[in-house]
């Protein structure tokens, strides 16, 4: 259907060409300025079906998935909204249009990217809170007069007491891509326990893999797993980007393995 006129006091409606339907409202003092009354109404259709509409936005698709989003977001992949729209409405939208939605129904439900990361500094108070005697450090820069999250080293007391209780003297070290609005790495620090299973060591979040980044993981870890002059240590890499030089840098006996 097309809006030929839409205003606060009439409204007409016509189809496709050619198709008879046709309704014209507009209002009535006696009902109040707000509401309108269909004075003439002529619903029979001739036309074929459309199944696409101007009106179907990605805003549109944004209010109808936000409150199930809530419920499941896991389930609600962009052919899952497509489908749930087409059953409901028996339209057809772009995957592009859904894609746009989607995004800007979870920007709705987590706020603004930005906001996230001011909430960092109540985070790592809520995990030293929840987690004694861990380790959490945010490093941050200032650009011009704004503090922008840099990196963000993250080691819980319980995979501490873990790892130099139960677990071989092997550490394995990698990174990997954080894919999201705001992109990074992810470094990791993992361990082998007595069942030769993986066993979580620390992890950071950094805006790229360098020998900077890696030398101040690095620091951190050594630390908290107590590193010492006589310890012998096995590090497993794969020679990430510039963690073997943030490795030379060490005083403590090393065997890496590639």
């Amino acid at each position: 259907m097309w809006f030929e006129k839409n205003t606060k006091k009439k409204m007409q409606v016509k189809c496709q060409w050619g198709c008879p339907f046709y309704m014209y409202a507009s209002n009535v003092k006696r009902f109040g300025p707000d509401n309108m009354v269909v004075k003439t109404l002529n619903p029979q259709h001739i036309c074929s079906p459309i199944v696409t509409s101007h009106f179907l936005t990605y805003r549109r698709v944004a209010k109808e998935v936000k409150e199930r989003l809530l419920v499941d977001e896991d389930w609600w992949s962009r052919k899952g909204i497509h489908k749930h729209i087409k059953d409901t409405y028996n339209m057809d939208v772009p995957m592009q249009t859904i894609t746009r939605g989607k995004r800007a129904a979870m920007k709705m439900i987590e706020g603004p990217y930005i906001e996230q990361y001011n909430k960092l500094a109540a985070y790592r108070k809520e995990l030293l809170r929840s987690n004694p005697r861990s380790t959490v450090e945010i490093m941050t820069e200032m650009d011009g007069l704004v503090r922008r999250f840099k990196m963000m080293y993250i080691f819980f007391q319980a995979c501490k007491e873990g790892w130099m209780k139960g677990c071989r003297p092997l550490i394995g070290l990698d990174g990997c891509h954080i894919k999201a609005h705001h992109p990074g790495q992810l470094l990791t620090a993992i361990g082998v326990d007595a069942n030769n299973g993986i066993f979580p060591i620390a992890y950071a979040m950094v805006e790229r893999e360098s020998e900077e980044t890696w030398t101040w993981f690095l620091e951190y870890l050594q630390q908290d797993v107590k590193i010492e002059r006589d310890s012998s240590y096995v590090f497993m890499t794969d020679k990430q980007k510039g963690l073997d030089n943030a490795l030379k840098g060490y005083y403590f006996v090393l065997k890496i393995f590639v």
